[in-house]
């Protein structure tokens, strides 16, 4: 059995959250780098494509991969997935798409208006305008890419200046 490395699994991480949203595969319950383990789906711990990974918070992933006596031998165990509830398949369906298209917005203008990219977000995702604030409350967090700035009293979105490096 091989294991991931630091560096390896945060780069990962971030692939597969910025993919599916942070949040288990299997529950639904939303976590973080510290709580949500990276699942491979096959059980191949060498086979690291990104299409093989998932995100389950620890508790899912002690059910799928149980270990010692409740294991069965050479087997995973088969659990089935909950429904999930129509908030939590909306923001896996609606964050992804808005992340990739804001990247790209900024990208290629350097910096937009905040009220254009809320409204055009919501229109081109088809998330309310609400959720889009949501998610650029996190984008612009501490640990986020994004940062608002103001100029001659118009608020604008623009990459924080350690990502553009």
């Amino acid at each position: 059995m091989s294991r991931m490395n630091g560096r390896n699994r945060k780069h990962l991480y971030q692939i597969i959250s910025a993919r599916d949203g942070e949040f288990c595969a299997m529950c639904g319950i939303v976590g973080s780098i510290k709580s949500l383990c990276i699942d491979h789906r096959d059980n191949n711990n060498r086979n690291n494509d990104p299409d093989n990974l998932q995100l389950l918070c620890r508790s899912c992933n002690t059910k799928k991969n149980p270990r010692g006596k409740a294991k069965p031998e050479n087997e995973s165990a088969e659990v089935e997935t909950p429904r999930q509830s129509e908030e939590v398949r909306l923001k896996k369906k609606y964050e992804p798409m808005f992340r990739k298209w804001i990247d790209i917005q900024v990208q290629r203008y350097g910096r937009i208006l905040l009220q254009d990219a809320v409204e055009s977000g919501a229109e081109v995702t088809g998330a309310s305008i609400q959720t889009i604030e949501r998610y650029f409350r996190k984008m612009c967090s501490l640990s986020g890419k994004l940062k608002v700035v103001e100029v001659e009293g118009k608020k604008y979105v623009e990459f924080k200046e350690w990502w553009k490096k």
